[in-house]
């Protein structure tokens, strides 16, 4: 798979699908990119790193702007997810919750 493709596979897969919102709720960039600086996934949990490719995502969502951003690991998920019934995207999510229950 090519890194055009495999982009489009993970722009494909919409990360908040079944979750119910307003109906003024809407995307205003959604996009892969290179992150600047550290922080969390809102996939796994686990840290970003500068420099790494991400998707990044800004949302209008209960009337309140929110950015979120997925690390390259949740992007390889979201890409496959087409293809492996969501196993992938599966494991992140339980990588999430043991991330989230740590101290």
């Amino acid at each position: 798979m090519t890194l055009k493709t495999r982009d489009a596979d993970v722009l494909k897969f919409h990360p908040f699908q079944d979750d119910f919102g307003l109906p003024s709720d809407r995307c205003f960039s959604d996009k892969i990119a290179v992150a600047r600086k550290p922080g969390p996934c809102h996939g796994c949990a686990q840290t970003i790193s500068a420099g790494e490719r991400i998707r990044r995502s800004t949302w209008l969502f209960d009337g309140e702007v929110r950015t979120y951003r997925w690390c390259s690991l949740c992007c390889d998920a979201m890409a496959s997810s087409w293809i492996d019934n969501g196993s992938a995207l599966d494991a992140r999510e339980r990588l999430r919750k043991s991330n989230e229950a740590l101290p």
